[in-house]
């Protein structure tokens, strides 16, 4: 089984050296599997990459309410269709860690390696947690690539 899945392209082997279901980032999920508007997708996008509702609304001449609207319609349209699916989008991998710790946006991706895209996206659907990031070295629900990242930061860094 595990072959076929990757053979099939379905699995990714993770850095600790155990595999992950592979799936596709949000905005590819939306494009794949809705005829959603693209101007509910632009919003999104536009979201994932950094500008504001203010910002959005005066380039789209629409108000901000409305802008907030659509990120939200479409970001709630996304979670049922992984629902209906049964599947998910490769951000939410990272949810779970997201609302553990306070984290900002440079600690995040020194932590995991990942897109600013990934945070904001996770900003827009998720509590942030409350825990300190120096919490990541003992806690052994953090994966140890995470764990080693923050070690390897720390160093650089001489907070060790």
């Amino acid at each position: 089984m595990l072959q076929d899945m990757l053979s099939a392209d379905r699995l990714i082997e993770s850095r600790d050296g155990f595999y992950t279901l592979k799936y596709p980032p949000v905005l590819k999920f939306l494009a794949d599997n809705t005829a959603e508007k693209e101007q509910h997708i632009q919003v999104l996008r536009q979201r994932l990459d950094g500008m504001t509702l203010e910002e959005i609304a005066r380039q789209m001449e629409i108000s901000q309410e409305y802008v907030l609207e659509i990120q939200n319609r479409t970001l709630r349209l996304v979670q049922k269709l992984c629902l209906i699916n049964r599947t998910s989008v490769y951000e939410e991998r990272f949810r779970p860690f997201y609302e553990n710790y306070d984290l900002d946006q440079k600690i995040f991706q020194i932590l995991t390696k990942e897109s600013e895209q990934v945070f904001r996206y996770l900003e827009l659907v998720a509590f942030p947690g409350s825990k300190s990031p120096e919490n990541v070295l003992t806690d052994m629900g953090v994966p140890g690539w995470v764990r080693g990242n923050w070690n390897e930061y720390l160093k650089k860094n001489n907070k060790n």
